[in-house]
């Protein structure tokens, strides 16, 4: 039971974890295409350019009202003592304005949390805390003008709108290679040249002091739309190391009939303004 309770205390840490990583934005696609590709034609950075691969990532962009996600989440936090625990993780996710998360072990819930646009709310029910934070903590923390929208755009697969332009920077026979600068990021997206939906978005300070890979993989037809059922994230800095997070939807339903977004603090819960 110990060790359960420390494991629930860390998924507080692997929470904390997802939202940065979503927030600053690898796979062997990324690699063979950006280092190998096949065949890869350089082309002229145009607006207009961007602007077709733009509008047509848009029009294949996942479309949702409510969405559910639930499966198997597999976390590392080797500096934080977590050295590879799987939990389930049910999210749920309301279009522009909520996302819910539970994560359970042993059918046992440990942790929950509710983030909107305005507040990132957790509550840890190990040690009986709710931790209350503003996303305006998140803003100086990265340093990177992003929103709620950025953080909805990425956790479905659909092109984040951070950057106003970007530089087209390879076309393969199978993807397109972007690259843009935001703030003191670096962004390169990979992006399916068929489907025109994304497979790889990494990102990295200037400093190389932080970078972030994240990796859509196992798409499957969800209605006439393609979703990928693997998400892996992975975050590296010089003072926390590697810290990986990979989440398999065993299960996706698109506009349910029923979804909650239940969240309230109990009385005896201490809590935390962070």
């Amino acid at each position: 039971m110990q060790q359960t309770q420390e494991f629930m205390k860390k998924m507080l840490l692997v929470i904390s974890l997802i939202v940065m990583i979503l927030w600053i934005p690898s796979c062997k696609t990324l690699k063979r295409t950006t280092k190998n590709p096949k065949n890869p034609v350089t082309v002229k950075d145009t607006l207009s350019k961007w602007e077709s691969l733009s509008k047509s990532c848009n029009e294949k962009a996942f479309e949702y009202k409510n969405l559910i996600l639930s499966g198997k989440m597999y976390a590392e936090m080797p500096k934080q003592g977590l050295n590879g625990m799987t939990v389930n993780y049910r999210a749920h996710l309301k279009k522009d304005s909520l996302i819910w998360i539970k994560i359970s072990l042993l059918g046992i819930e440990g942790m929950r949390a509710l983030i909107t646009p305005d507040t990132i709310k957790v509550l840890d029910r190990q040690s009986n805390i709710a931790h209350i934070a503003p996303f305006s903590k998140v803003k100086q923390f990265l340093g990177l003008d992003v929103n709620f929208k950025h953080l909805q755009q990425l956790m479905v697969g659909n092109l984040p709108e951070i950057c106003e332009s970007m530089q087209i920077k390879e076309e393969g026979r199978m993807n397109y290679v972007t690259e843009c600068q935001k703030d003191s990021f670096h962004f390169v997206y990979n992006i399916q040249r068929e489907s025109f939906r994304m497979e790889n978005v990494f990102s990295e300070k200037n400093n190389h002091k932080v970078n972030v890979n994240i990796a859509y993989t196992d798409f499957l037809p969800e209605g006439t739309q393609l979703f990928a059922h693997q998400l892996d994230m992975e975050l590296f800095s010089e003072k926390e190391g590697k810290n990986t997070v990979s989440m398999t939807h065993s299960k996706v339903e698109v506009n349910p009939a029923e979804i909650s977004f239940s969240f309230s603090i109990p009385a005896n819960f201490k809590v935390v303004m962070d």
